[in-house]
């Protein structure tokens, strides 16, 4: 039988996939080792903030403890080895050992200036956790101003939106002018500028 090239790569591609879904496990399982003996270590340093913000997701709602160890992962680790629920590695340039405080100024102002419910809260901490770690005042006020003072889209709407789309946290208010000033300034009616925030843009 000559020997064909395309055969061989399919006969090999099982092997490869299993070598690969190997290797992903095991990153996963370092990655929730590592984390785990934060959780359960001893209360000082990096371990006193683990535990710290584990409690503080506890009181969000969040009480699984594989799901609270993703997040704290995602919150805390520049390299972290989890993927986000689309399955995706995470990029949050924004990791850092995030204090408690920190984390309230956020929920604070989901809540009380945005008006997101507790439980509303709770699926974008579990959707997109980076959104723990950016600054109220530098990030999350000025996009949702932008979305409601600018863009004019009512304050309901945009709830809507950023809990369809909790990643849209993750632009700057500059990216957001220019991914919707073209359409401003096309007379894009409202309704389908919010259709695209919520699936597309």
């Amino acid at each position: 039988m000559a020997f064909s090239w395309t055969a061989c790569h399919a006969a090999l591609r099982p092997h490869r996939a299993a070598v690969h879904d190997y290797a992903e496990s095991k990153s996963d399982r370092k990655s929730t080792g590592l984390l785990r003996s934060a959780l359960k270590g001893s209360p000082k340093g990096s371990n006193l903030t683990a535990i710290s913000l584990a409690n503080r997701l506890k009181d969000l709602g969040i009480t699984h403890e594989p799901e609270i160890r993703r997040i704290v992962d995602i919150m805390t680790n520049p390299n972290s080895l989890y993927g986000t629920k689309s399955g995706r590695q995470p990029v949050n340039p924004y990791a850092r050992k995030v204090s408690v405080s920190e984390v309230d100024q956020v929920v604070g102002y989901l809540t009380e200036e945005v008006g997101f419910s507790n439980t509303s809260v709770q699926q974008l901490v579990q959707s997109f956790p980076q959104i723990l770690c950016y600054s109220v005042d530098e990030r999350l006020r000025l996009l949702v101003d932008y979305l409601v003072e600018s863009v004019g889209i009512p304050q309901d709407d945009v709830r809507a939106i950023l809990l369809k789309r909790p990643t849209l946290f993750g632009l700057q208010k500059g990216q957001l002018e220019q991914m919707l000033g073209f359409l401003l300034n096309n007379g894009t009616p409202m309704e389908d500028i919010i259709a695209m925030l919520e699936t597309s843009l």
